[in-house]
């Protein structure tokens, strides 16, 4: 990785600026903006990326999130690439069922830096389309979202809190089974699952490294039969944050290290070209 800094600020009507990474793409994603006084800031350089996140007001196209600030690879929920500059090592749309039989590693270190107020509502998260792969229109009530939350602050979920699941996460080095709050609804047409690290909200720096497939198996317990026959879109992570009757933000998170592991083969999501 060069030593070099890449900066994104997204500010004003420019909501989305993107730069294409070696296998996928960063960008400020600021999906749910019309308009916005302030900025969104993505830093990258040799050693991490850091979110700095400052709004003043806002015009918001719904009542709900401001936006993804995210690192992302593959394809998005309406089938379009997040193109990279070398191929990455699993052609997406990929296949549910492969997914869940192959050893695929998620692994992430992050430090929550800031956030003002001390109610504003925002995630470090996953996110997970899966849908039928010939499709090029929106999500519909048959498709799915899968999200992983390894950090919340007041933030809701979609639905509501269906069960409780332990998987095996390396945390800090260390293997160990971590429990997960699993939420279940519509927002939207389709079904969105989350999964939320149980006390997220009290480590505010750590390393983990979970397993894509193990969760994706554990989906199926709360999913239709249609489930299996869908392909998941692609890779995203980012935080979400924001609340429209709280429109003043100020939010820094630093992201050390994003990889995934494919076959113990280990793949840079951080790395770029200048």
């Amino acid at each position: 990785m060069s030593d070099s800094e890449f900066v994104l600020i997204s500010s004003g009507k420019n909501t989305n600026l993107s730069k294409s990474l070696e296998y996928g793409i960063m960008q400020t994603n600021m999906w749910n903006m019309e308009e916005f006084d302030g900025n969104v800031k993505m830093i990258l350089n040799g050693k991490a990326l850091n979110f700095n996140i400052k709004i003043n007001d806002a015009r918001c196209k719904q009542d709900t999130i401001f936006g993804y600030p995210e690192v992302a690879v593959g394809k998005n929920l309406m089938n379009q690439d997040f193109k990279g500059d070398k191929e990455f090592k699993i052609s997406f749309p990929a296949r549910v069922i492969d997914i869940m039989n192959n050893a695929i590693k998620l692994s992430t270190e992050f430090s929550i830096i800031n956030f003002e107020p001390c109610d504003l509502p925002f995630n470090l998260s996953y996110d997970f389309w899966i849908k039928d792969p010939s499709s090029f229109d929106m999500p519909g009530e048959e498709d799915y979202e899968i999200m992983i939350w390894l950090f919340r602050n007041t933030q809701k979920p979609i639905g509501s809190r269906t069960g409780i699941e332990k998987l095996r996460c390396i945390m800090d080095g260390k293997e160990e089974n971590v429990e997960f709050s699993v939420w279940v609804g519509r927002g939207a047409k389709w079904k969105t699952i989350t999964f939320i690290m149980e006390n997220s909200n009290k480590i505010k720096s750590q390393s983990i490294s979970i397993f894509m497939g193990d969760f994706f198996k554990i989906s199926t317990k709360y999913v239709e039969n249609t489930f299996l026959k869908k392909s998941v879109m692609g890779i995203e992570f980012g935080t979400e944050f924001g609340n429209p009757s709280k429109i003043r933000t100020n939010l820094e998170i630093k992201l050390s290290r994003l990889m995934i592991s494919i076959n113990s083969e280990d793949i840079d999501l951080l790395e770029y070209r200048c």
